[in-house]
């Protein structure tokens, strides 16, 4: 039995994420931060990695597996590349860097070896504080 994902059934696996207790970023909010744009294209990357996973050897080929695997890494590289305008935008980028560890096993950004994500991964907390001390956010 082959399985079909198209963008409409992954879309709805997104849609449940909130109630699944998966991570969810507000289309609304777009607008006040871009970078949670790159957040919601990492969780859609990651949906579509999941459904691959889910299937079984025989229905997908190692090349299928390694370009939505790549696509995912990809996605969320940019996530760690890019800085937050809003405070708000950098929660959402320290939970999907916690969704991300937590979905993956992985046990630190920092020290991942994954490519792409090593080197922002190393200057992803200067970055954060910025956005913060720039928000004028005091303790």
């Amino acid at each position: 039995m082959t399985a079909i994902y198209s963008r409409r059934s992954i879309a709805a696996g997104l849609a449940a994420a909130p109630v699944l207790g998966l991570p969810a970023v507000a289309a609304a909010s777009e607008a006040t931060d871009p970078i949670l744009s790159l957040i919601q294209r990492y969780y859609e990357t990651q949906a579509a990695c999941d459904a691959y996973n889910v299937r079984s050897s025989d229905e997908v080929s190692d090349d299928e597996l390694e370009v939505v695997s790549s696509a995912q890494i990809n996605a969320f590289a940019k996530v760690l590349s890019a800085t937050p305008v809003t405070v708000s935008g950098a929660v959402a980028q320290l939970r999907c860097m916690a969704a991300f560890l937590d979905h993956t096993g992985q046990y630190s950004v920092f020290e991942t070896w994954f490519d792409p994500i090593y080197n922002p991964g190393l200057t992803i907390l200067n970055r954060l504080a910025d956005v913060i001390e720039q928000s004028g956010v005091r303790s």
